[in-house]
């Protein structure tokens, strides 16, 4: 091997040499820097702190037939006394574990103490603070807690029907109208909730529906607002908008003249009227003109009055829309009998 060939590689050898022992160096030197760490946050958690906790708060078993009506406390602010590492696990469980206040037996101890208001009571933290103690262990002691008291206002819980109004928009296709009427099934709710609220609901609407132009019978389901405390039975109802294509009809009536003395008889000028309306295709053949009535009373006459009789179209049928009728007033001759 030539001389120069050797020198390179006795220079390699040594560079490599040289490597492994900086990095050797360092491997030791982190080592026992972990190692100090480590002893050193031993030494620090094994002394006492002092920490705030968070620990968000279930109320559960609320009084039978009531519903808290106030926003309570969702979260607990506990401070707490003990050794570092009790403060540490408590914190890597922040917001994990909820406390629990059982208002059923907190009653039942007396722990619940009534307020100025009907239905209205309060809790005080630091006589409930056992509960918590004995929740978050015997490791740390709770030296105080915030909110340190929290507020409860009941309402008796009832039930009411009402009916049900749907909130609807839409308009009907050309030569198309309502062949009936418009049907919400079940027509009443059963609602429960708090009675004061209650005691002021007359009627339950629906959430709107915009159904556009119609050219044909819908059906669909309706549901209901969310009101706060207040829950519903059935949650939907069900909707029928009957529509159908439509035609025109025209139809002569007889006038029938009402309430004549017996003394009397009336004659009138003309004595028919001319009905239009516009009748669903399906029920065209069902209508004729002895289901339209026509009438004129007689104790709306004014005596000595030249004025014409009035007529009204008091009857036909619902399913039909009625356009219009003439005359509405007509002449009239009375004689004795």
């Amino acid at each position: 091997m030539p001389i120069r060939e050797r020198i390179q590689h006795i220079i390699r050898y040594f560079s490599f040499y040289r490597d492994v022992k900086i990095r050797y160096k360092i491997s030791v030197f982190l080592f026992f820097l972990f190692a100090s760490f480590l002893f050193w946050l031993l030494i620090s958690l094994d002394r006492d702190y002092v920490a705030v906790v968070s620990y968000p708060v279930h109320y559960i078993n609320l009084p039978r037939n009531k519903i808290l009506m106030n926003d309570v406390p969702s979260s607990l602010h506990v401070k707490l006394s003990g050794r570092g590492y009790s403060i540490l696990l408590l914190k890597m469980k922040e917001g994990k574990h909820p406390v629990q206040f059982n208002l059923g037996s907190l009653f039942n101890n007396q722990m619940m103490i009534p307020d100025t208001a009907p239905d209205s009571w309060y809790l005080l933290l630091k006589s409930a603070r056992y509960l918590l103690q004995r929740q978050m262990g015997t490791e740390v002691e709770i030296i105080d807690v915030l909110p340190d008291t929290i507020y409860f206002q009941f309402s008796e819980m009832i039930k009411k029907r009402v009916p049900v109004e749907p909130v609807l928009t839409f308009t009907l296709g050309q030569q198309h109208m309502l062949s009936g009427d418009i049907v919400v099934n079940p027509d009443t709710l059963l609602v429960y909730g708090p009675k004061q609220i209650l005691d002021t609901l007359e009627v339950m609407h629906t959430n709107p529906l915009y159904a556009g132009e119609l050219n044909d019978s819908l059906e669909t389901l309706l549901t209901f607002p969310s009101l706060r405390w207040v829950s519903c039975e059935p949650q939907n109802v069900q909707l029928i908008i009957p529509v159908e294509r439509f035609t025109e009809a025209v139809f002569e009536i007889p006038v029938q003249v009402t309430h004549v003395p017996e003394i009397y008889q009336i004659k009138i000028f003309p004595s028919v009227i001319k009905v239009i309306c516009h009748v669903p295709l399906s029920r065209y053949a069902m209508v004729t003109p002895d289901l339209f009535r026509a009438e004129a009373d007689y104790r709306m006459l004014a005596p000595g009055s030249d004025a014409k009789i009035k007529i009204s179209l008091t009857k036909y049928p619902d399913f039909v829309e009625l356009i219009d009728y003439s005359p509405r007033a007509a002449d009239y001759l009375i004689e004795e009998r």
